[in-house]
């Protein structure tokens, strides 16, 4: 298990940033991305967790640019378990080959 370091609101441009930091203790199970940094102007990303001890499921999502007069926007989703997550996320969390 490791500390992660997460934020959700908008971030990193031009416009005004709005954002809160959350630190958990877990594992990261997975990561997907609709589009890449080098590749593509804009893309969501999503990092899978589970939080240490409770055992929730957390899932990171990042809408990015690459265009510096765009915010990133970041989302903090909270599960009770996969089966919860996989209701909302499933071509997510099998995207990233977590079920």
């Amino acid at each position: 298990m490791r500390t992660y370091e997460i934020w959700e609101g908008r971030r990193f441009g031009k416009r005004e940033e709005n954002y809160q930091t959350v630190w958990f203790t877990g594992e990261e199970l997975g990561f997907w991305s609709d589009g890449h940094p080098v590749t593509h102007d804009r893309g969501t990303s999503y990092r899978i967790f589970r939080t240490n001890p409770a055992g929730f499921i957390l899932i990171h999502r990042i809408r990015w640019s690459r265009w510096s007069t765009e915010n990133d926007i970041g989302d903090i989703f909270l599960f009770a378990d996969i089966h919860d997550a996989a209701a909302k996320f499933d071509r997510v969390l099998r995207n990233a080959r977590v079920i």
